[in-house]
C-alpha cells in the first residue's frame, strides 16, 4: 500500500480520509473502500460477514492489522462507550432538545460547559466531534 506511513506503532494512512478520518481507497471494482478493511483482508484476511473492525488504537487512520480486530457493529459500540468516545444526543434531563452532552472521563456536560472547561469554543469542539475525532482528543488537544 502506496499510502502509508508505517512507523513502530500505527501504520498510518496518507491517501484520502473520510469525513470520519478514515482511509478511503477506489476497489478494483470502482466501489469506494476503507483502506483499513483492505489492509486488515491483504494481511490477514477476509472478514466475516455482518462484522465490522475494532480499532484497537482508537486511530481511524491507521491500517496496522495488528491494531484491528474484527467484531460486531454492538462491541464496536460497547467499546466506544467505554472509551469515552460515544456522546449522548438526547439523555433523559436536558433542559434543550437539541441540546449535545458528551460524556468524558465520568462527568457528563453539554458542549457549551465543556467549551468553557477547557478553554475552547463550542464551536470548535462540535466541528472536531462533527469530523469524527473521538470525545477525548476533541476536549483535550490545543485549538
Amino acid at each position: 500500500m502506496a499510502r502509508v506511513r508505517v512507523g513502530a506503532g500505527c501504520w498510518v494512512w496518507t491517501g484520502a480520509r473520510n469525513t470520519q478520518g478514515y482511509g478511503v481507497i477506489f476497489l478494483a471494482d470502482r466501489r469506494l473502500g476503507k483502506a483499513h478493511r483492505v489492509s486488515y483482508e491483504h494481511h490477514v484476511g477476509p472478514i466475516a460477514p455482518g462484522l465490522v473492525l475494532l480499532h484497537t488504537c482508537d486511530n481511524p487512520s491507521c491500517v496496522n492489522p495488528a491494531h484491528l480486530r474484527p467484531g460486531t457493529v454492538a462491541e464496536n459500540n460497547a467499546d466506544k462507550k467505554a472509551k469515552g468516545r460515544a456522546f449522548t444526543p438526547h439523555p433523559r434531563g436536558t433542559s434543550h432538545h437539541a441540546a449535545r452532552v458528551l460524556r468524558f472521563r465520568g462527568v457528563v456536560r453539554c458542549i457549551a460547559e465543556w467549551a468553557a472547561v477547557v478553554g475552547l469554543k463550542a464551536s470548535t469542539i462540535r466541528k472536531r466531534l462533527n469530523r469524527g475525532w473521538p470525545v477525548r482528543r476533541a476536549l483535550t488537544e490545543a485549538a
